[in-house]
């Protein structure tokens, strides 16, 4: 199966790392048309039905029984390799030496200030520079205001698990907890997606569960 590239910020990173996040959400793209009211996701066949009162969708494609379905670009067993921002300092007498130059990346909380190169985008990472590889376990379908306790602690959030919650339930229907990580997964979201969907429009998203593979 082919890997295929995925970026996380340097946050994310060190919690990858740490093994605290296992979990990520992507927007699904193009968004289903409002009139979508409920998405089901054929995981044998790696699409979504959509379901809802009217027919008819440009970004969907039609073929199971006339249902407009989008076709998922994850599957269960897909190698992820992760990008990240780096920096090439262009040595070569580094254990990290890679292609012949000695990589830098700035979620290592040893690194505080860019080298003479200065940092480069995780969009220009080739696949040599990267450092972690990621395998796919599972992938559902939700909006993204449909977060649950556990799935936020899945997602790489830090805080303290106490007793008498209830992790299945949504975040904004937690008593006890959902204030607090509603407001800081709300931020989080809102950080990454500052125009287009943003947490307030609820947009839909693929949940990819996935394990690191250690070297």
């Amino acid at each position: 199966m082919k890997e295929h590239p995925i970026i996380f910020s340097s946050d994310m990173i060190l919690a990858i790392l740490k093994d605290r996040k296992t979990q990520t959400r992507r927007v699904i793209k193009p968004q289903p048309c409002n009139w979508v009211e409920n998405i089901e996701f054929d995981k044998n066949r790696n699409i979504c039905i959509l379901h809802g009162h009217e027919m008819g969708m440009k970004s969907a494609t039609h073929g199971f029984d006339g249902q407009p379905v989008i076709l998922c670009p994850y599957q269960v067993g897909m190698k992820l390799w992760v990008r990240e921002v780096w920096s090439d300092a262009g040595s070569s007498t580094s254990k990290f030496e890679k292609d012949k130059r000695l990589i830098y990346y700035k979620a290592n909380p040893c690194i505080k200030f860019p080298f003479s190169k200065g940092w480069k985008s995780p969009i220009f990472m080739p696949r040599w520079a990267s450092r972690i590889t990621l395998e796919i376990t599972d992938v559902r379908v939700e909006r993204v205001q449909e977060i649950s306790l556990w799935d936020a602690k899945q997602e790489g959030l830090n805080f303290e698990w106490q007793t008498g919650w209830t992790g299945c339930i949504p975040l904004k229907e937690s008593l006890f907890y959902g204030y607090h990580m509603l407001t800081e997964w709300k931020n989080l979201w809102n950080s990454i997606h500052k125009k287009q969907y943003r947490w307030e429009d609820s947009p839909w998203v693929w949940i990819i569960n996935f394990k690191r593979i250690k070297k």
